[in-house]
């Protein structure tokens, strides 16, 4: 139920398999992927692997100093804005996600009325004032 791949290098074939299984898996309530170095191709595949399996229960999902940026943070509003099962979406430690995405996160948010999300930690996130009005 809960998958750790912490402090890991994660090869290009862990980044092809990671999308079909996130697609059909059902029973994964956890997955912490904190402390790599996560690029956009895996980012995108977390969220398109979740978003087309309907019958996901992942309800934690730690990125925490995983080295994402600005458009992993937009990839992940396009989480935010449909998932009904996400509860803690942790992306403290990931300064480069800055203002834009922030606010594009802030805005998912917003659009989804059916959101469980409980905890955002947008801790040194390089998210300033601007972001923050956003939330």
């Amino acid at each position: 139920r809960d998958v750790r791949f912490a402090a890991e290098s994660l090869s290009a074939g862990f980044h092809g398999a990671f999308g079909p299984l996130l697609q059909t898996n059902t029973s994964l309530r956890s997955l912490t992927l904190d402390s790599n170095t996560l690029d956009e191709p895996l980012i995108t595949a977390i969220v398109d692997g979740t978003l087309r399996n309907h019958g996901t229960r992942l309800s934690v999902l730690n990125l925490r100093k995983a080295c994402i940026g600005a458009l992993a943070g937009e990839a992940l509003a396009g989480l935010l804005r449909i998932n009904h099962t996400l509860e803690v979406l942790d992306l403290r430690n990931n300064p480069e996600i800055r203002d834009t995405a922030g606010a594009v996160l802030a805005r998912a948010l917003q659009e989804n009325a059916q959101t469980r999300l409980r905890k955002m930690v947008l801790i040194d996130t390089g998210m300033g004032p601007d972001a923050g009005e956003a939330f």
